[in-house]
């Protein structure tokens, strides 16, 4: 009985954003959304030059997924990518002077 309900709502649910997305793209669509991320890694990897740019590529990837999730992707994506490459500079930086002063601590 409960399975019946389970389904029953399953077939009346509305399609989130995720199922909208890119699969309903046009293939000119989808070619140009994939040279607007690789632009989008390009200035981000100029901007950051401290992070490796294979790190920058994931950051725009994980900002799409997250993007995907609004009513306006392609608005959100430069933004939510910068802030991740802004979060990945903060770390390394964080990480660097953990490093330093570890070193001097076992050096004294």
């Amino acid at each position: 009985m409960k399975n019946e309900n389970t389904s029953a709502l399953i077939e009346n649910e509305l399609p989130s954003y995720v199922h909208l997305a890119l699969h309903n793209l046009s293939a000119l669509c989808r070619n140009k959304l994939e040279e607007f991320k690789a632009k989008l890694v390009g200035r981000l990897s100029s901007e950051f030059p401290e992070i490796q740019s294979q790190f920058v590529h994931q950051a725009v990837a994980e900002a799409d997924a997250l993007a995907s999730l609004t009513t306006v992707p392609y608005l959100l994506l430069p933004t939510l990518a910068e802030e991740k490459v802004q979060g990945l500079r903060n770390w390394t930086t964080h990480q660097r002077a953990i490093s330093r002063h570890s070193g001097l601590a076992f050096a004294a």
